[in-house]
């Protein structure tokens, strides 16, 4: 486990009881709460960080197939992000299937003979 450090500081009273009632309600100590601001503000930030060269991907899937993604993150302790990644790597590094085949077009009755 990562060693801890302290952090003092103070902030307005109205502030520090909304907190400390949050940190209640959570049942969490007053350490735990503020490191827990601490993350989701620092993780934030980081999403934020998108520079021009990252585009987003983003399409509509079944609700059954997304519970499907959600257990299989869960279980092996993945973020969603990481399973898009590595999914669509493995399929890039795989044969192409063959293209199917357009259905060829009729031939022309063959021309009469001549005599």
């Amino acid at each position: 486990m990562e060693e801890t450090r302290g952090i003092t500081v103070k902030v307005a009273e109205s502030l520090h009881t909304k907190a400390k009632q949050e940190a209640e309600a959570n049942t969490q100590t007053m350490s735990q709460f503020i490191e827990a601001v601490l993350k989701f503000y620092f993780n934030r930030e980081e999403e934020k960080e998108m520079s021009g060269n990252k585009r987003t991907l983003a399409f509509q899937v079944s609700e059954e197939f997304f519970a499907e993604v959600q257990n299989y993150i869960h279980d092996h302790k993945m973020k969603l992000k990481d399973f898009g990644i590595t999914a669509m790597r493995r399929m890039m590094e795989e044969p192409a299937p063959a293209a199917p085949e357009s259905p060829a077009a009729p031939e022309a009755p063959p021309a009469p003979e001549q005599e």
